[in-house]
C-alpha cells in the first residue's frame, strides 16, 4: 500500500453529472465504467495513507466547486492547502509537496535529476 499521496490542482464532479449528459440508452453502461475510475469514490477510500491535497485559488482550468468536492472527499488523514495560483500552482507549492513527501515517506538528501519546481 502506498503510505503517502500528493493531489495537485484535483477536481471532480460527481459521476452522473456526467451521466445525466449523454443518451438514455447509454446512462447505465456508463455509469458502470465511470464508476471503476471516479475519482471521488477512490480518494475518499485512500486510508490509511496520508493525504495532501494542493489547489490554487486561481484554477483557471477546474473549477472551484470541483476542487472542493474532491478535497471534503477525501479520507483523513489528509491536509489541504490553497495557494495564490493558478492551475500549474507556483514554486512554492512544489516545493512544499516535495518537502511534504520526504517527511511523510522518511527520505533524506536529495534525488539527482529530480525537478524541485517548474522550469
Amino acid at each position: 500500500r502506498i503510505d503517502a499521496f500528493a493531489l495537485a490542482s484535483g477536481g471532480a464532479e460527481p459521476v452522473q453529472a456526467y451521466v445525466e449528459q449523454l443518451p438514455e440508452d447509454l446512462q447505465a453502461d456508463a455509469a458502470r465504467l465511470l464508476g471503476d475510475v471516479d475519482p471521488l469514490r477512490w480518494v475518499a477510500r485512500a486510508t490509511p495513507s496520508r493525504l495532501l491535497i494542493q489547489d490554487g485559488r486561481d484554477d483557471e482550468v477546474v473549477p472551484r466547486p470541483a476542487l472542493e468536492r474532491l478535497a471534503a472527499a477525501a479520507s483523513e488523514p489528509k491536509e489541504v492547502r490553497w495557494y495564490p495560483a493558478g492551475h500549474a500552482l507556483d514554486l512554492a507549492a512544489v516545493r512544499e509537496r516535495m518537502e511534504w513527501l520526504a517527511s511523510e515517506l522518511g527520505a533524506r538528501g536529495t534525488v539527482p535529476g529530480a525537478l524541485l519546481g517548474p522550469e
